[in-house]
């Protein structure tokens, strides 16, 4: 049996489906930042993954310039999708 066609298939479908959910999840904050920020801390937290998975490619952390380990946020960079 060949694998290689069905797993190419299963992984369109999935593509297909990820775009298709990623879209709806922003339904109604489309260009409109500033709604999205007040209603944020009120939305679930599946909602507000959902809606960093639609837009966020990445992150690119950048390395400590001391070594030490602890969080900064001026060392992530987002990568947007497009």
């Amino acid at each position: 049996m060949h694998r290689q066609p069905l797993e190419a298939r299963i992984t369109a479908s999935r593509k297909q489906l990820s775009r298709l959910s990623n879209t709806t999840v922003l339904d109604g904050y489309i260009g409109d930042s500033t709604e999205l920020r007040n209603l944020w801390d009120h939305l679930g937290i599946s909602r507000q993954q959902a809606i960093v998975k639609a837009i966020l490619d990445h992150l690119t952390i950048a390395p400590s310039p001391n070594g030490r380990r602890r969080f900064d946020p001026n060392r992530i960079t987002p990568t947007w999708k497009l």
